[in-house]
Formats: C-alpha cells, sequence, structure tokens
C-alpha cells in the first residue's frame, strides 16, 4: 500500500484537545473525588508539555477556595461567559522555545481555557506553532510528547477529541493517507483508531479517527482538519462552537454507555424476579413452608428499589439524550458553512443517536415495564401466602393444644379416680376381696392394679364423654 512519505511538511500545526468531565451525577451531587482528579490530572501535563503555569492551575479556579475544591463557590463566582478562571485572573503560559533538527529555532504557545458547561468541565488546551513548519514524523515529539494527550493518561469521564490542525506545504495527491500517517505519528507506537468518516467543514478537508470502546474515558477520538488560507476566517469562527458542539457528543455516549449498565443491572434483576415467580418448594412441614417465604419477602423491597432506581435512571437518561441531541443539531446548525462544505458524517451522529440511542433506550424501557408490576404483585401474593400459612400453623397449633388438654383432662381424672379407689381398697371388707380372687394378694400389688384398672376405665369413659361430635347432615328431602 503507497504510503505518506513521514517528510512531508505540515504549515502552522496546532494540536487541541477538547475534554470533558462530569462535574455533578443525575443527583445533581458534585462528584468531589472524582473532579479533584481530574484537576490533577492537568496539572501533571505541566513536566511532559514543560509548562510551569500548570503546576498552580488550581489556584486560579473559582472552584476552589484556600486549596480546598467548593463547588458551590461556583453558584456565585461564575460568570456569564462560563469560565472557571476566578475574575481577572488568567493562566499566562510563556512560549516554549525548542530546537529541532534542520528546523531551526521554533517556539511553541499553549492555550488553556476552561469552562463549566451545565453540569460538565470542559477543557480546551491548544499546543501549536505559529508560522512554524514540522515533518509529520515528529508530531507526537512536539505536540503529544510521552503521549501525555491520550484518553489512559487524563481519563476524562465523559472524553475527549484531539483536533490536529495544519497547512500541508505543497501538493497533496491524497489526503486520506496523509491523515492516516499524521494519526500514526502523533500517537508514536500507540495503536491508532481506524478512520470512520471524512467530510469537508468551512471549505477544508477533515477526517475522524475513533476506537469506539465502549468506555468514554477510554475512547480515543481524532479529528484531522487540513486548513487552507482562503477557509482561516471561517475556521476561526467554527472554532467558537467547537467546545459546545463535541460537548454534546461527548455527553450522548457517556449517557448511552450508562444507559447500557442500568439496562444490563435491570436486566440481571428480572432473571432473578423470574426465577422467585416460581416460588420455593414448599414442604409438609408448615414451617418448612412458611420460612422459605419469609426470606423471599425481606430481599423482594430491595430488589424492587433497585429495580425502581435503574428505570428512573433509564428514563433521565433517555431525556438527557433527546436535549443533547437537539442542542448538537442547533450548535451544528450554527457553524459557519462554505460552499463545498460536506457535513453529512457530523449529521450521521445525529441520526444515529437518535435511530438507535434513543430508539435503543425506548425499547429497552418496554422490554422492563412489566417487571415493575411483577415486583408489586410478586409481593402482594407471598404476604398473602406467609398470611394463609401462618392461619394453618396457628390452627393446628391450637387444634394440638386442645387435644393435649383433652389427654391431660382424661388422664388427670382417671388418676384421680383411680388413687382415690387404690387408697380406699384396704377398707375393702374380707368377703368382697374373696369374692373378686384378690385376698391372697400382696396390699400394694392389689392397690396397684386396682389403681391402673380404675384409672383405665375411667379414662375410657372421659374419653367417650369428651370425643368430638361431629354433626352430620340430613339428605335432603325431595
Amino acid at each position: 500500500m503507497t504510503r505518506i512519505n513521514p517528510a512531508q511538511r505540515l504549515r502552522n500545526p496546532s494540536l487541541t484537545l477538547y475534554a470533558f468531565h462530569l462535574r455533578s451525577d443525575i443527583s445533581k451531587s458534585p462528584q468531589k473525588e472524582e473532579v479533584e482528579r481530574w484537576w490533577k490530572q492537568l496539572e501533571k501535563l505541566s513536566q511532559p508539555l514543560q509548562v510551569r503555569a500548570l503546576r498552580t492551575l488550581r489556584d486560579k479556579l473559582i472552584c476552589y477556595q484556600n486549596g480546598q475544591y467548593d463547588p458551590n463557590a461556583e453558584d456565585v463566582l461564575l460568570p456569564s461567559d462560563l469560565s472557571l478562571l476566578r475574575p481577572g485572573e488568567q493562566i499566562d503560559l510563556p512560549k516554549v522555545r525548542q530546537l529541532g533538527s534542520q528546523l531551526g529555532r521554533l517556539e511553541r504557545s499553549t492555550m488553556v481555557e476552561l469552562y463549566r458547561i451545565h453540569d460538565t468541565y470542559a477543557t480546551d488546551l491548544t499546543l501549536f506553532y505559529e508560522e512554524g513548519i514540522l515533518p509529520i514524523f515528529q508530531l507526537g515529539h512536539y505536540l503529544n510528547p510521552q503521549n501525555c494527550l491520550l484518553p489512559q493518561n487524563l481519563q476524562a469521564s465523559l472524553g475527549q477529541t484531539l483536533v490536529l490542525f495544519a497547512e500541508p506545504v505543497g501538493e497533496v495527491e491524497d489526503y486520506q493517507l496523509l491523515a492516516s500517517e499524521c494519526v500514526a505519528q502523533l500517537l508514536q507506537k500507540e495503536k491508532p483508531p481506524q478512520l470512520i468518516a471524512r467530510g469537508v467543514l468551512c471549505g477544508s478537508q477533515l477526517f475522524e479517527y475513533d476506537t469506539q470502546e465502549s468506555d468514554p474515558s477510554k475512547r480515543c477520538h481524532i479529528w484531522v482538519w487540513f486548513g487552507q488560507k482562503e477557509s482561516l476566517d471561517l475556521i476561526q469562527q467554527a472554532s467558537g462552537y467547537l467546545l459546545n458542539l463535541l460537548c454534546c457528543r461527548h455527553k450522548i455516549l457517556y449517557i448511552e454507555y450508562q444507559s447500557r449498565y442500568c439496562n444490563q443491572k435491570a436486566r440481571e434483576l428480572y432473571s432473578w424476579l423470574e426465577e422467585r415467580i416460581k416460588l420455593p418448594q414448599l414442604n409438609d412441614a408448615v414451617t418448612e413452608r412458611v420460612e422459605p417465604l419469609k426470606n423471599l419477602l425481606v430481599e423482594l423491597p430491595e430488589k424492587q428499589l433497585r429495580y425502581e432506581h435503574f428505570w428512573r435512571d433509564m428514563e433521565d437518561h433517555k431525556t438527557a439524550i433527546a436535549t443533547n441531541l437537539d442542542n448538537y443539531r442547533q450548535l451544528l446548525n450554527s457553524i459557519p458553512a462554505n460552499e463545498g462544505d460536506d457535513r453529512e458524517f457530523l449529521d450521521k451522529f445525529g441520526n444515529l443517536t437518535e435511530s438507535k440511542y434513543q430508539r435503543q433506550i425506548e425499547v429497552e424501557l418496554i422490554f422492563l415495564a412489566p417487571g415493575r408490576s411483577l415486583f408489586t404483585q410478586l409481593v402482594a401474593t407471598i404476604r398473602g401466602l406467609v398470611e394463609i400459612e401462618t392461619q394453618k400453623f396457628l390452627q393446628k397449633q391450637e387444634e394440638s393444644d386442645r387435644r393435649l388438654e383433652r389427654i391431660i383432662q382424661i388422664w388427670g381424672v382417671g388418676l384421680g379416680v383411680g388413687g382415690i379407689v387404690a387408697s380406699s381398697s384396704e377398707h375393702i371388707d374380707k368377703e368382697l376381696k374373696e369374692s373378686v380372687g384378690i385376698e391372697n394378694i400382696h396390699p400394694f400389688a392389689a392397690s396397684l392394679s386396682l389403681n391402673v384398672f380404675v384409672t383405665l376405665v375411667v379414662a375410657g369413659i372421659m374419653w367417650w364423654l369428651t370425643r368430638p361430635r361431629h354433626r352430620h347432615k340430613s339428605p335432603d328431602k325431595k
């Protein structure tokens, strides 16, 4: 395959990092630890970029008071332009002078702008060589030293986009090959992302590369934009919209990623629910029938609450995607147009969002909807079963108690009467003893035998007198 000569040169090359980090979650609560980590990551760029002023970045932000992150201060101090820099403060980034082989003396300028866009912190960091010329094989060394601007090093929660802008020196036969070579050199030894789209914006060729990772913080998204002198003014005007346009894009992808997570967790709960609808196998023992139901009744409310939580989040994600899609399309229409523009690649993302991401959430909500009522119905059913089984248990317990009480009464009366008779046996006259044949029996044995005999007889009579009586209905007479 034909390759571009790595010595091909670019005039006025610049690399802009558009990075987006979530300030607050869906409940509007600031994610303090994650946000502080993000600002520290930006400060760490001071070493590879050789910009000392970045070391004290946090000291210049209105969201930091006395060295501590204070997001509430933004509600009071955030200016109308949404800049996070304190009033009258600016990040002074002096030019970095560099010497390169066969390049002579170069001066690299750095610009940093930080904003809060609703619930998102947006970073616009640009490195550029004004009136400078670089061969493409040195793009990584001069514009992305140590790959410090790649996602794996910054880990912006909503994702990032790198925009390489330059004017090719001399004639170019194949802009696509040139763009791919620029990406490969910019990422140095890292595996370059694939070309997913190309178009013309502000009269200049633009190529889009993306690794299409599902996790936005790991997704490498790059634009290579080859400017022409006659279109520089339009490009300068468009840059004012790019930050917000890309912010909407990354928020849509992030929301879609979060929606996938919520759907997966909700489906796991749905599967758990369908297994429990079968209910545990009930054994003969009443306690063994009730106990599994009680355990399930304890689990269900917590599972149901989590299910409703994921359902609510998916509803919010659906609304958020629709809102960001509207904003994306409005911003796209606001970018100054040129007669030769081809914005289909930007329109495709909007269409993809509408036809796939939005529709996918709607279908998933329809699929998960029965689970909400099933949870409620299962709770009610189990409560009813537990109540029925409990009543059965109590009824059997009462019957058992009555039987025990009857037995005690029967034997109590029998033993009592038997004892009385036995204690009176010594007073029975001799003739009566001879008549029953017990005159030669030892008195103790005679007394015991009489006691047992009388007890059994009396107990039998008591059992017969206290036996349950069942009423039999006579057949209806016709």
